[in-house]
């Protein structure tokens, strides 16, 4: 018989598994919880990820308004920032803030807005197409 501890830390709640099996079945038990903490895992980045866009789609509405105030982003940046570098790593962070690969596009509103909202939309909208990425390939691991 062999015995085996298992430890993840799942929304907050620290779930432990003991198993005492022979090796093969312990062995397939252990393939099974990786897949399904996988599983669990991308279904939280991509969570986390569509209130993020959420709150991107909600910051460019009131850039397209003349009359609403101007959003506040460093709140939304710094939570971004973390969120990605705890669950994605460093080289989201950085794929997040280049250009690289999206084309340019020219922002069409029926009203007069500033320039700084304009700057702030287009911001706005290289982050959101960079989001969506990061939801398809949670996806795909998912899978």
């Amino acid at each position: 018989m062999a015995a085996w501890a298992l430890t993840e830390v799942l929304s907050g709640e620290v779930w432990v598994a003991y198993v005492a099996f022979p090796f093969s079945i312990a062995l397939g038990a252990v393939c099974l919880i990786g897949i399904l903490l996988a599983h669990l895992k991308a279904k939280r980045i991509k969570t986390g990820l569509g209130a993020f866009l959420y709150e991107v789609a909600a910051m460019q509405r009131g850039c397209a308004d003349p009359v609403a105030e101007f959003p506040d982003v460093e709140d939304f940046r710094s939570r971004l920032g973390a969120f990605l570098l705890k669950e994605l790593g460093r080289e989201a962070i950085v794929r997040l803030n280049s250009d690289a690969g999206i084309g340019s596009f020219v922002p069409l509103f029926s009203v007069p807005v500033s320039q700084q909202k304009l700057d702030l939309w287009g911001w706005l909208e290289f982050r959101s197409i960079r989001l969506h990425e990061f939801i398809r390939e949670a996806s795909r691991d998912q899978a």
